[in-house]
């Protein structure tokens, strides 16, 4: 599982196992929202097993499901409502993190002014190496970009973990 931070609240992350909720709780994070629907994928966990050891170790389990051709305007509110009343730190996760970083995006640009500086804080956000690959997650992370201080990218369950400080 690998998890990048987007800012001191909240993370978002690929799929998350049964047996990786316990490295989540030790990193800190308060609450784990899935943004992607049971039986997407052979490979995956029903959420409530999820659910079930989070809530064994402390952790607030929400389950939003995201489906793949986005998010409705009710998944949008449902989302930015978590946001406010969830412990935090946060940790969001789908298949590959893109359903939660446009989730994200979005609730940056609504209620924390966002859209400001659009195209420049592309342009940051590929300078600190935080777009990914994925032009749809690069785009939607872009859109309520802040330029961090420090870029953390960890990846959680093993001992790989990289820290940079960013460059002006």
């Amino acid at each position: 599982m690998r998890v990048r931070k987007l800012n001191g609240m909240f993370a978002i992350a690929n799929q998350v196992e049964v047996n990786t909720v316990q490295d989540l709780a030790k990193a800190g994070y308060k609450t784990i929202i899935c943004n992607r629907p049971n039986h997407e994928g052979l490979d995956q966990v029903d959420f409530s097993a999820i659910a079930a050891e989070a809530q064994k170790l402390g952790l607030k389990a929400v389950y939003l499901p995201i489906h793949e051709r986005g998010a409705t305007e009710q998944d949008q509110a449902a989302f930015d409502d978590h946001i406010f009343a969830c412990p935090k730190p946060i940790v969001a996760f789908c298949r590959s993190g893109t359903r939660p970083a446009a989730l994200w995006a979005k609730f940056d640009v609504v209620h924390n002014g966002g859209h400001v500086g659009g195209p420049e804080r592309r342009v940051d956000a590929m300078r600190s190496g935080a777009m990914s690959a994925q032009p749809a997650a690069s785009m939607a992370y872009a859109a309520g970009f802040r330029a961090p201080r420090l870029s953390a990218i960890t990846t959680i369950g093993s001992r790989a973990s990289r820290i940079s400080r960013r460059s002006s």
